[in-house]
């Protein structure tokens, strides 16, 4: 019995009341909760995370530093969100980092595998690192793929 907070950003400090009340209702009655969330304001949750409470996080990112800020408002989420991830790690929760990938970033992708073993994300059993080939008709991989032979592009795309 396993509920998943997702939707918009459920883990918004702003949130912060509603869902310490879900979680502390809903282990009363026997549920265990997941996330999937951006690891912004996780700072605000640390105190629910943990493998008696809201046991395992999805946190996406759009790749290394650079490259993911440049996509936001505030152009430093990266280092926030990192420190968050640090942060909810010693809780005991599992973390899975997911990394959106496409053809501007996918060859990035095993400098930010190299970035989390020097920070000692990988000395936890609860971590984890996958990235999310995103496709579509106007996708940069899609754009890649047509002018790539397949071997050259498992090649390319390696990690």
């Amino acid at each position: 019995k396993t509920i998943t907070l997702y939707g918009g950003e459920p883990l918004m400090a702003s949130n912060r009341e509603i869902i310490e009340y879900i979680v502390i209702k809903g282990k009363s009655l026997g549920y265990n909760f997941d996330a999937v969330t951006n690891g912004y304001d996780l700072e605000y949750f640390l105190d629910l995370l943990g493998p008696e409470s809201i046991k395992f996080l999805q946190i996406t990112i759009d790749g290394e530093k650079e490259y993911h800020d440049k996509r936001y408002k505030d152009g430093k989420s990266f280092d926030k969100i990192i420190a968050n991830i640090s942060k909810a790690l010693k809780t005991g929760v599992s973390i899975s980092v997911r990394a959106n990938t496409d053809g501007r970033n996918i060859s990035s992708m095993r400098n930010l595998k190299n970035y989390f073993y020097e920070l000692g994300f990988y000395n936890y059993k609860t971590f984890s690192f996958y990235s999310a080939l995103l496709c579509g008709e106007k996708s940069d991989v899609d754009k890649v793929k047509k002018n790539t032979q397949t071997s050259e592009l498992n090649k390319k795309f390696e990690y």
